[in-house]
């Protein structure tokens, strides 16, 4: 029998993912210690291949097991493994973050165009103002000379 059935876990024996992912559901910090232990790795390798780039990958476990410890209550066996519950909770916080950060680097892009019109805009006066400094000159040599 196992814990989702009876509400109990026999002392000392290895309890399975279903198993853990309830007890964290009913608040079991050992529970999601030990689901951390199991998973940390693969979901880090996951969200690795989805982020390429450690530290975002490092966020996503982190914040994966924050999802699942808040949401284990609603973990239903009957629609998937908990394996399967994991990783999809892993992947889609990954697919997140690489959204997240396709703005920030757009952004990071537009902020640089916009710099770069600036630069320009600024170059464009400063050689009018040349311009006009040199036409005025003009004038006064060619005042000058009449």
């Amino acid at each position: 029998m196992t814990f989702a059935a009876s509400g109990v876990v026999p002392s000392g024996s290895p309890s399975s993912d279903e198993d853990l992912l309830v007890a964290a559901g009913h608040g079991d910090q050992s529970a999601i210690g030990q689901l951390y232990d199991r998973f940390s790795g693969q979901m880090y390798g996951l969200a690795m291949r989805i982020t390429q780039d450690a530290t975002l990958a490092q966020d996503v476990v982190q914040e994966s097991f924050v999802g699942i410890w808040r949401n284990a209550a609603r973990f239903d066996a009957s629609r998937a493994s908990a394996r399967t519950w994991i990783m999809a909770i892993a992947h889609n916080r990954a697919i997140d973050a690489i959204r997240r950060r396709k703005p920030l680097a757009a952004n990071t892009a537009a902020v640089a165009q916009q710099a770069r019109i600036v630069e320009l805009q600024h170059g464009l006066h400063r050689a009018e103002a040349r311009d006009g400094v040199i036409a005025e000159c003009q004038r006064d040599v060619a005042g000058l000379h009449v």
